[in-house]
């Protein structure tokens, strides 16, 4: 698992924390070295900014089957919340501008990530317990939840068809 947050926790600190900027580095030089073994891998992302879908784009021109699993949450707020849970459990922080960035960005990017890919999950964490809301192998919808989150029908719109 190629994860730039897990890069950085073993990453000298920084005064101010840790290097994300260089634990981003590594990350992006590790996929692309398991991309040109063709090994088999999985990635961490926000789906934010450009490089995880050229990314993507990349491996599948390659040849590579992508398997996306996005987890979802319902609204920035919670995810803002979930961040400061995390540091108070002695996890990394994120500035909260960046949250509020990433999650609309995030979800912007969910449709063309999932079209990209060979097999789909979407999965809502908003609740104590994480749950399945999509299953797509193949471009056919194999599980679709009876209630889908407005978020997901924001990101997937095409669901509703």
């Amino acid at each position: 698992m190629v994860n730039p947050d897990a890069i950085a926790e073993e990453l000298p600190r920084l005064e101010g924390g840790l290097d994300q900027r260089r634990a981003g580095e590594i990350a992006v030089a590790r996929r692309n070295g398991l991309l040109d073994q063709d090994a088999d891998f999985a990635i961490e992302t926000t789906l934010t900014g450009s490089s995880s879908l050229r990314f993507m784009k990349l491996a599948k021109d390659r040849g590579y089957k992508l398997t996306l699993v996005f987890v979802g949450l319902s609204d920035v707020d919670l995810s803002i919340r979930r961040v400061l849970d995390r540091v108070q459990r002695g996890g990394h922080p994120v500035p909260i501008s960046a949250i509020e960035r990433r999650y609309p960005e995030s979800l912007a990017k969910l449709s063309t990530a999932a079209a990209m890919a060979d097999r789909t999950y979407v999965l809502d964490n908003s609740d104590r317990r994480r749950r399945l809301l999509v299953a797509r192998e193949e471009g056919r919808i194999r599980f679709l939840a009876r209630q889908l989150p407005s978020w997901l029908m924001t990101a997937l719109p095409d669901l509703a068809e």
